[in-house]
């Protein structure tokens, strides 16, 4: 089944995979990089910056063997035993089981801009929001509603969900599919799992139905910041905008390697894929207030600030900057984040970010020192904390 395979990295990072691996299908080739990942339910799927396609895992029904001379892929797309190739001309090349048609691409078909994969049907996105399916049609899969158009889809084993330009969802195929949450709008992407579907808003929030046989439908309380959501048997999975995995449903989905730092998912049958995140090497981090600023004992001061830069362009977007206290007269105010003595915030649309508050103890005197980091750089902030007057 094609899981959120469409979202790509902002740049190549390792693959990283977890959970069912009788096949081998979470065993990821040494050294692997990618730009886009995708999972099936044996095998996996993954996208280089060059163009060319690695497949691994379970070959029953030769979904691993990519056609020789395969170059020039800008996406790919795993069904349950086939897979799908996206070529930058917007033609597509399937390979891997047939039983169904599912690897019978349509003659002529072109102007494709995202493909996606279920049980054993195929799915095409073209450039004017029209969608061509082709394979199973044990539930109605591929019959296409009538004048739809759409600006992504997603495929389950026996249903689809796409996503129209006003926000909005619609959904065919088994009755798992239906109805779409009522007054379900400000949809910014679509995943459909094995029998349940997931829809990321515009605030950063998880909207899901369907199945809920091992709770892949009970979204987090308080779930927030998501940038991506990713679907698969009972199990789902969300990306947060700094770059942690939040897993809910089957034990499959979890636990999510630890540490990880991710900026793109995929989640198949009972296993799931990631992109790690690579620090930008070429971003630099810099203070825009000098050192030795004075912090009045007991009041609250906003500590410092700082810039991202990013010459090469890679990573656009925010960025997560981490302040930390280094000291023990001092804890961050109402706002951070996290700890007391840690808090991670995101840059804005100038690429700056400023610490939250930070206070002092009564009392307090000395210095307080504060590191502002990203990726491979730091910054180190020294305040004077001294008695109010």
């Amino acid at each position: 089944m094609n899981i959120a395979s469409h979202p790509h990295a902002p740049c190549p990072g390792p693959v990283v995979g977890w959970g069912y691996n009788k096949y081998g299908q979470s065993d990821v080739p040494e050294g692997l990089t990618a730009v886009q990942i995708a999972t099936g339910l044996e095998h996996s799927l993954a996208l280089r910056e060059n163009g060319t396609v690695t497949v691994w895992g379970g070959n029953r029904f030769g979904q691993t063997q990519a056609p020789d001379g395969l170059t020039g892929i800008v996406q790919v797309a795993s069904g349950c035993r086939h897979s799908l190739a996206l070529r930058g001309d917007g033609t597509v090349v399937a390979w891997g089981n047939n039983a169904y048609g599912e690897t019978d691409v349509p003659t002529g078909l072109s102007d494709v801009v995202q493909v996606s994969a279920g049980l054993c049907v195929s799915l095409a996105l073209r450039k004017d929001g029209t969608i061509v399916a082709w394979g199973g049609d044990f539930h109605g899969q591929t019959e296409v509603p009538e004048g739809l158009t759409a600006v992504q889809i997603s495929t389950g084993r026996e249903h689809n969900v796409a996503l129209r330009k006003d926000g909005t969802v619609i959904a065919w195929g088994h009755d798992y599919s239906r109805p779409v949450p009522a007054g379900l709008r400000d949809v910014v992407q679509v995943a459909a799992g094995d029998a349940h579907s997931l829809a990321l808003r515009a605030d950063g929030t998880v909207i899901a139905w369907g199945w809920n046989r091992d709770g892949q439908t009970d979204v987090p309380d308080g779930l927030s910041k998501i940038v991506q959501v990713a679907a698969g048997d009972g199990q789902s999975l969300a990306l947060r905008a700094d770059g942690t995995v939040i897993a809910w449903g089957n034990d499959y989905g979890r636990p999510v390697p630890e540490g990880l730092r991710a900026s793109c998912l995929a989640s198949g049958y009972l296993h799931s894929l990631a992109i790690e995140s690579v620090p930008d090497r070429s971003r630099r981090l810099e203070s825009e207030s000098g050192d030795g600023q004075r912090l009045q004992a007991g009041k609250v001061f906003r500590a410092c600030r700082v810039r991202v830069t990013k010459p090469d362009g890679c990573g656009e977007g925010d960025v997560p900057v981490t302040f930390r206290l280094q000291g023990t007269y001092a804890t961050f105010g109402k706002g951070s984040t996290q700890s007391p003595t840690t808090a991670i915030v995101e840059t804005g649309p100038d690429g700056t970010c400023a610490s939250p508050p930070i206070k002092s103890y009564a009392g307090a005197t000395g210095i307080i020192h504060v590191k502002a980091s990203t990726g491979p750089d730091t910054v180190y902030f020294a305040l004077t904390a001294r008695e109010s007057v």
